[in-house]
């Protein structure tokens, strides 16, 4: 762990502890050590093994707790490092992944492992750092990604199997989709089994498909990934993670766990974040039924939630609502009850020898909503703790020492009991005052804690030493303990070969202002080292214990004022224009679909964007129709269109705006009335504009029930519907065509993949892109705005040079103001973000160093798209690039990701 700061993590995978858990939100039940049973494995490596407590990793009993990185959400790779790092530096040992199927495998034949898909310096920079890798390639993966990660290709492919309603059966023994996953499968499994721990990497174990269910179809199918994931050289062992306590495919796998949000992963604006509410579960109860002998294992466990379209919450409620107390009540204790929120007092039966807490006669005290771990019977080095009230951090050898590093809350009492014999002397540097007393071959020690850090030594007559680092809460958050690398294959990994002894510190890492730090080392340490520069004020304050302070210099940080910048303008709706060339549209000319979600009406063309190899990002549609004296005027043109929840549609005729189709649901069907007057001799043209908000994922709504199968995944996205009223069969439209994003699955930017744009004309034509000239361009900026409904792009460049050995990270922000709206916001090619301005609640966008060139130039390009006639509705009222802060930061080398 080299980074001082902390990062958040969405989920987390937790193998539960042996210890003894107080809450206050449960009765109190002590778990208390059994002898451990003989290990478990899968027969085909002994390197990860079990027993119904934890994993045994070479050996080494291992308790996993892990956080989730979506690498692909993260699309600079020399990034990826200072995430592990990060993660190590919060005190998780293990990072769990997703792999994209549909970013990896955007048409059928190609499998894509280069740039961004190409996920070897992850594992290197895992491995190098110290620390695990759980991976989850799927083939399905939820993940509040489109489609769950089937690549649209996959999506629509034929068949109607009789045992099921939907076709194609995705996620099933299917032929057609067996076909589907075995590139994908043979691509990504080759390079998991390349960096297992068999190999030397950091891969422990293989998640196969996610969230899944028993059924006709099913269980063969996960029987056929795991089978051809051991073919493909698969050793570690494989789990499922059921979606709930449903006894699916318990026993297709080496493990089995199941996932769990307590408070739901649903928007937390909808939500009291200060109130949890009643929640009885069994989780223990069920794990020691399902799979006795194994470990309680959840693949995901909340931590954090969800802030959707149209939230009223904000991630501050967020982080109310899941904050530090939910996950030391949930992940401690996972309790019946977290509807207590009130301060106890009480005394404890602890131990193989059952001693009463505190032996000094006063009282253990448990804070509202709060949890803790009472540590029993733990050998440190040579030395035996017989409990400690207070909560177990680390242990270390320094100087010979046997430290433990223990906090709790700042006010409270706590007590802490060791195995001694003969006389000791007490010494204590720090503000908690700590008394000590022998009673017979056990050693008390009694603090108030107050808050800061605390040093106690204890020396024995014999000459043995045992040393205690007391810190209150908040100054626990501070410690970091440093992995000193020791030899051999896992040189970086606590409790392979990692130590901590050390002579010459060499830091590095992440301060926001001059910063005193203080180190607990050996005697002989004798320089520091802090982002490769030498620091002059180390000082030795005490026994074991140094202190320095960490320069800091406020870098002058010049931002460029995009209000003020110059931007060009271009329109790009010509497809409403009677010459328009039809540039990078196809011909929607099919009059057949695998789908068996038929069209409403209108016929004979199919209108779903996918049968065209268009997948996601933003449609447009261009209906053909005559009129001259031998046909009947339309009195108005009628549409079901469908794009996902929160999905909007504009419509027009010829030039002539008909309106929008702006509501929060996944399918809408409009009449827009039309006038003869609207209306051209000869060809007339339709257009329709429409958001792809992304496939439905087949979640927590369909994913684990028989008969929910695979529905929502092939929810059609276009137009269900089609016609003009008031005109018979005969004189219906001639034909449509459409865009999507340019070349659809065969797309050219093999940097950004194929998610990063949508089917604007700007898009297809590649005005988001650096190095595009614009000079021709009209000045016009994105606040001056349209002059009416329709789309516009605005295009400015700025150079950055900011001081270099800083974290400085920057976010592009809209005014809040609520418009009907729909920006697009572009940084050097690659799409960062999407306002949607009378739906939010987002505004501010971050955009990575590597995706923004902090020393050179940059192209920042907005897709405006207005909805309505107000002044409101056709500009955007402010635009801005912020600094969020700014930190000294580690010497590792920032490499911008390829740029077009």
């Amino acid at each position: 762990m080299r980074r001082l700061s902390l990062c958040v993590v969405q989920w987390i995978f937790v193998l539960f502890f042996v210890g003894q858990v107080a809450s206050s939100n449960s009765a109190f039940q002590p778990i208390l050590p059994r002898a451990s049973p003989p290990r478990s494995n899968n027969g085909l490596t002994t390197a990860v093994e079990w027993d119904e407590y934890s994993l045994f990793i070479l050996g080494n009993r291992t308790f996993i707790q892990s956080g989730e990185f979506h690498m692909w959400r993260l699309p600079v790779p020399s990034l990826w490092r200072d995430i592990v790092q990060k993660a190590k530096a919060a005190g998780l040992n293990t990072i769990s992944v997703y792999f994209h199927w549909g970013l990896t495998n955007p048409r059928a034949g190609e499998v894509d492992l280069t740039g961004i898909n190409g996920f070897q310096p992850f594992f290197d920079a895992a491995k190098e750092e110290g620390i695990w890798v759980i991976t989850r390639p799927g083939p399905y993966i939820n993940s509040e990604t489109s489609t769950g990660g089937v690549p649209g290709h996959v999506t629509w492919i034929p068949g109607d199997p009789s045992w099921d309603l939907y076709n194609g059966e995705l996620r099933s023994n299917d032929t057609f989709y067996h076909a589907a996953w075995q590139d994908y499968w043979n691509g990504v499994i080759g390079l998991i089994a390349k960096n297992q721990i068999t190999n030397g990497g950091p891969v422990i174990l293989c998640q196969i498909e996610n969230e899944y269910y028993n059924g006709p179809g099913q269980n063969e199918y996960v029987d056929q990934l795991r089978e051809r994931a051991v073919e493909l050289g698969i050793v570690v062992p494989t789990f499922v993670n059921d979606a709930g306590e449903f006894n699916n495919l318990v026993n297709d796998t080496d493990l089995y766990g199941f996932d769990s949000y307590p408070l739901s992963a649903s928007n937390c604006g909808d939500r009291d974040p200060a109130v949890w509410p009643e929640i009885v579960t069994n989780w223990r109860a069920y794990f020691d039924a399902t799979v006795p002998g194994k470990p309680h294992f959840f693949p995901e466990f909340q931590a954090g939630s969800a802030d959707n379209w149209g939230s009223t919450g904000g991630y501050v409620n967020c982080r109310e609502l899941t904050n530090t107390d939910f996950q030391r009540v949930f992940y401690h204790q996972m309790p019946n009850d977290v509807t207590l929120n009130e301060t106890l007092t009480f005394r404890y039966t602890v131990g193989q020898d059952n001693i009463m807490v505190p032996q000094n006669g006063g009282n253990l005290t448990l804070l509202g909503r709060d949890s803790f771990v009472i540590a029993t019977d733990l050998v440190f080095g040579t030395s035996t703790l017989q409990y400690s009230t207070a909560i177990l951090l680390t242990s270390l050898n320094l100087d010979g020492s046997d430290l433990l590093v223990v906090f709790g809350n700042a006010g409270l009492a706590y007590e802490m009991a060791f195995k001694l014999t003969g006389a000791v002397t007490l010494n204590v540097v720090g503000p908690t005052e700590v008394s000590g007393k022998a009673i017979n071959d056990t050693y008390i020690l009694n603090f108030p804690l107050s808050p800061g850090l605390t040093l106690v030594h204890l020396t024995l007559s014999h000459g043995q030493n045992i040393a205690v680092l007391i810190a209150d809460y908040d100054a626990a958050t501070q410690l970091w303990q440093p992995t000193i690398a020791g030899s051999g294959t896992f040189a970086n990994y606590v409790g392979m070969s990692a130590s901590t002894p050390l002579i010459h510190l060499a830091l590095w890492g992440d301060v926001a202002e001059m910063t005193d730090i203080t180190i607990f080392g050996p005697e002989d340490l004798s320089s520091l080292e802090w982002n490769t520069l030498p620091v002059q004020n180390l000082k030795q304050t005490g026994k074991g214990t140094w202190q320095a302070t960490i320069p800091f210099s406020t870098p002058s940080v010049s931002l460029p004022d995009l209000d003020s910048a110059t931007w060009r303008f271009r329109d790009s709706l010509p497809e409403i224009q009677p010459d328009f060339d039809g540039f990078a549209m196809v011909p929607a000319n099919q009059t057949t679909t695998t789908s068996v979600f038929p069209p409403y009406y209108g016929e004979p063309w199919i209108l779903y964007a996918d049968q065209y190899s268009f997948h996601a990002g933003n449609l447009i549609w261009r209906g053909t129709f005559v009129h001259d004296s031998n046909t009947t005027a339309p009195t108005a043109f009628n549409i079901s269109s469908s794009g996902a929840v929160n999905y909007v549609a504009s419509v027009w005729l010829n030039t002539n705006y008909l309106g929008a189709a702006d509501t929060r649901q996944r399918t809408n069907n409009n009449s827009f009335p039309v006038s003869e007057e609207l209306l051209v001799a000869g060809e007339n043209h339709v257009v329709v504009l429409q958001d792809h908000m992304g496939g439905d994922l087949s979640g927590q709504d369909v994913c684990c029930t028989p008969g929910g199968r695979a529905r929502d995944l092939q929810q059609p996205r276009g137009l269900q519907g089609y016609y003009l009223v008031g005109r018979d069969a005969s004189q219906q439209f001639t034909g449509w065509t459409l865009a999507g994003n340019y070349m659809g699955e065969n797309h050219p930017d093999t940097v950004r993949k194929i998610y990063n744009e949508g089917g604007l004309y700007g898009e297809r034509k590649g005005w988001h892109l650096p190095g595009y000239d614009d000079s021709q361009w009209e000045e016009q900026t994105p606040f001056q705005g349209l002059e009416q409904p329709g789309v516009g792009f605005f295009r400015t460049t700025f150079t950055l040079d900011l001081p270099a050995g800083y974290d400085i990270p920057l976010s592009f922000v809209f005014d809040s103001a609520v418009g009907q709206y729909r920006a697009q916001l572009y940084v050097n090619g690659w799409q960062m973000g999407k306002r949607i301005a009378n739906l939010g609640p987002q505004t501010a966008f971050p955009v990575h160093e590597g995706i923004l060139n902090y020393h050179g130039e940059n192209t920042v390009v907005l897709s405006l798209w207005a909805l309505a006639n107000g002044t409101d509705d056709m500009r955007i009222p402010s635009f801005a690039l912020v600094a969020n802060g700014t930190g000294c930061r580690g010497s590792e080398r920032i490499i911008r990701t390829g740029r077009n």
